[in-house]
């Protein structure tokens, strides 16, 4: 039976992300849930490592398999794919215009739906992240809006006395 050490010396994918406005996210993608955060990349890293021993010790316990690292997984490149048979007709056309063999095609399809999902991530995040700073300007100006008017009714009250007391003296 491997130690938790034995674990984390293999090569398990480890991805460091730089947040906003300062900081890192760390996760190791083999270990679901497995994540960490840090000021730096050395603390996000340190803390990811105590959150791996951590998820390891956890899946041992439970007498769960801990995953292998994807690297020792091969990829040949090869693929079987089955598909309907109007799916497989009209990818054939779509090769055909194209002037390209189907299979060419299906990489290009593949590669283009993988660069969208890509893509389509990086924008959500963007366009959430405007969002919330769109929110909270909104939310700041309404804020001080509602002062100012607290403020001015307040001056207006202390201006009504003024006036009140001035002319109760004069009678």
């Amino acid at each position: 039976m491997s130690t938790i050490e034995n674990y984390l010396d293999k090569p398990y994918a480890r991805t460091m992300i730089p947040t906003t406005p300062s900081g890192f996210h760390a996760e190791i993608l083999e270990f679901p849930g497995c994540f960490a955060q840090g000021e730096t990349v050395e603390e996000a890293y340190a803390n990811l490592e105590k959150a791996a021993e951590s998820w390891i010790e956890t899946c041992l316990e439970q007498g769960q398999t801990v995953p292998e690292p994807s690297t020792t997984l091969s990829f040949s490149g090869r693929i079987v794919l089955r598909l309907p048979k109007m799916v497989h007709q009209q990818a054939a056309k779509l090769a055909e215009r194209d002037n390209c063999s189907l299979n060419s095609f299906l990489v290009s399809a593949v590669s283009t739906k993988v660069g969208a999902e890509d893509f389509y991530n990086v924008i959500a995040d963007r366009l959430e992240k405007r969002i919330m700073e769109a929110a909270v300007a909104w939310q700041q100006r309404f804020l001080f809006v509602d002062q100012t008017r607290v403020r001015d009714t307040m001056i207006r009250r202390v201006q009504f006395k003024q006036i009140e007391n001035t002319s109760n003296r004069m009678r």
